[in-house]
């Protein structure tokens, strides 16, 4: 009898190696939800988790304390149509094409059909993909729904409503993962948060001024502390909804397996270099926060103070979901490799604005080269002036040539690039309700 349960046992063994054998895939835990936070307007330096002095973010610092936190993170845009272009693709601004609008608002650029979005991939790859969005750059009109089973746009939407959309929207996903991308709007002007949070740190009431570019008259220290305690406001928010949404999806069991990446499609200017809103080359506005924590069993958290690319993230998402790609059709590098043994994937960022101006920036210099000519060739030494004040592009004339030589290097290989994927651009006539929506954000004129 014995001999009986031990041939049994051998041949029981047996089977499951050839089962294992068989069918691999299905003995791997599951692939990861995929969940993307993006905070529009929201700058790294007001932060709790990135050194900043007021609580403005008690969530998003308790997050990053199990994350992996990167210091320099850079975005390819200081516009979010061009941003978000970029991150959903993993091209650059010129390369695929959708960059802003007409300063009359007639007409956009679309999101060119020929180019593959990553919520195009993970679909195929078997996710459900939901975009929630109250940006309305981010939306079908422009092209962005590409590759979502349901996107929602709903104008400048509360970030406590977008959040219960999210909620609503996942209740009926199951039998999939998830890929999930919320654009939280609450931090961009007109800094306007609900009651209690509009006087957390300052009584006053009334909408700061704003202007996107240089403000047409003299703004006082009064007015502009106004706008940075709203802003600061704005934040805690946000920082209290995101929150309300990561609870309740825990409750529903979705965090255990989930990939999370909290970023900002750019930054906001507060005169540091003589204007407001966004649309500079300055660390203020293109050097963005960027939290990633994964499941459990995954890696370490870790603050990274390597430069990396919010293009990266496509390729990095992909590789850690188990989900292929086409390694010669993107220009984002996976960070796992520097995510799970520090070697770093960047020397140096690129980041462009429309056909005005590109930067380079490395860990010793910010480089900004002129691509028209009314426009001054700019270098700063990041090192002894992180405040990017003293331009160096005369006097250090070497310098200078050796980054405007890179960048002349680096236009010619995104050309040929752009020839071989043949995207061609794409535009739209903006429709009334989307052209009010743009002219009440300072959009357009």
């Amino acid at each position: 009898m014995k001999r009986r349960v031990k041939v049994l046992a051998v041949y029981g063994i047996g089977a499951l190696v050839v089962l294992i054998m068989l069918i691999p895939g299905r003995l791997r835990p599951s692939r990861p939800n995929v969940i993307i936070i993006l905070i529009d307007a929201l700058r790294r330096d007001h932060l709790g988790c990135y050194g900043y002095h007021r609580d403005t973010s008690p969530f998003i610092d308790s997050m990053a304390e199990k994350a992996v936190l990167f210091e320099t993170a850079i975005t390819q845009a200081p516009g979010t149509k061009a941003s978000v272009g970029s991150l959903f693709t993993s091209l650059y601004p010129t390369m695929h094409t959708a960059l802003s609008h007409g300063s009359e608002g007639v007409e956009g650029d679309v999101l060119p059909s020929t180019v593959r979005t990553i919520a195009e991939i993970l679909m195929e790859a078997g996710y459900a993909t939901i975009g929630i969005t109250a940006n309305p750059h981010i939306t079908a009109e422009f092209g962005f729904d590409q590759g979502f089973d349901t996107l929602i746009f709903r104008n400048y939407l509360p970030a406590r409503d977008l959040t219960e959309v999210a909620l609503s929207q996942v209740e009926g996903v199951s039998g999939k993962p998830l890929f999930l991308f919320l654009h939280y709007m609450d931090v961009h002007a007109p800094y306007d948060p609900p009651p209690p949070y509009d006087t957390l740190y300052n009584p006053r009431e009334g909408v700061p001024y704003y202007v996107d570019g240089i403000p047409d008259r003299e703004i006082t220290p009064d007015e502009l502390q106004f706008m940075i305690d709203r802003y600061d406001a704005c934040i805690n928010y946000t920082d209290a909804c995101v929150r309300e949404l990561f609870e309740q999806l825990a409750r529903r069991g979705m965090m255990d397996n989930s990939m999370v990446i909290l970023l900002a499609d750019h930054g906001e200017q507060f005169l540091e270099h003589g204007g407001l809103g966004h649309g500079i080359l300055y660390d203020e506005v293109i050097r963005v926060p960027l939290i990633m924590s994964f499941p459990a069993g995954g890696p370490a958290t870790a603050r990274i103070s390597g430069h990396v690319e919010l293009i990266d993230l496509f390729p990095t998402i992909l590789s850690y979901a188990r989900v292929p790609y086409r390694k010669d059709d993107i220009c984002g590098r996976d960070l796992m490799p520097l995510i799970r043994g520090g070697r770093p994937v960047r020397t140096e960022c690129y980041t462009e604005r429309r056909h005005l101006d590109k930067s380079i920036r490395d860990e010793h210099y910010k480089y900004i080269f002129p691509c028209t000519p009314n426009r001054r060739e700019l270098l700063f030494d990041l090192q002894r002036d992180p405040g990017e004040q003293r331009n160096l592009a005369d006097s250090e004339l070497q310098v200078a040539g050796n980054y405007r030589a890179m960048m002349e290097h680096w236009i010619g290989e995104m050309g040929k690039m752009s020839d071989r994927l043949g995207i061609a651009p794409q535009k739209v006539t903006i429709d009334e309700r989307t052209r009010e929506a743009l002219k009440a954000l300072g959009y357009i004129q």
